[in-house]
């Protein structure tokens, strides 16, 4: 049963993706690769996720939010502010395998702003569910901002 729960939140997760990229938000979907930066340069507004890495090993430099080491798969983003006024974010990952089957999903949310100007590296951990992890092909992002 916690199991069906779990999956339910990720479709939910996946489902809440393609509904916000069609309101307006930016989305993308790439190839994946481990261990390597992708480019992404996925730009919303000014605001812009230059590139990711999705790693193997299973410790987060920073938690949820920054705070502590996480343990679990994770992906490393880099954003950028290029607009002129500070900006509030989030973005959600979804990976999948070669059949287009969701493997495992996650989110992640900046606390208050990004500044004008300002670069920065985030943690997304991949958790609970995430034992197919390094079986995903491909991925897809979207990138919510104002």
């Amino acid at each position: 049963m916690k199991g069906k729960i779990i999956l339910f939140s990720l479709v939910f997760l996946l489902l809440t993706i393609s509904a916000v990229s069609y309101a307006g938000d930016i989305s993308l979907t790439k190839g994946i690769s481990y261990d390597k930066w992708i480019t992404l340069n996925l730009e919303k507004e000014g605001l812009v996720v230059r590139e990711i890495i999705f790693k193997t090993d299973t410790e987060a430099k920073t938690g949820r939010f920054g705070l502590g080491v996480t343990r679990g798969p994770y992906a490393t983003f880099v954003i950028v502010n290029n607009s002129g006024h500070d900006m509030e974010y989030g973005i959600a990952l979804a990976l999948f395998d070669k059949d287009h089957n969701l493997i495992t999903a996650s989110d992640f949310a900046q606390v208050g702003t990004l500044d004008a100007g300002e670069r920065n590296e985030y943690d997304v951990v991949f958790g609970p569910v995430n034992m197919r992890y390094r079986e995903a092909s491909y991925f897809k992002i979207v990138l919510e901002a104002k």
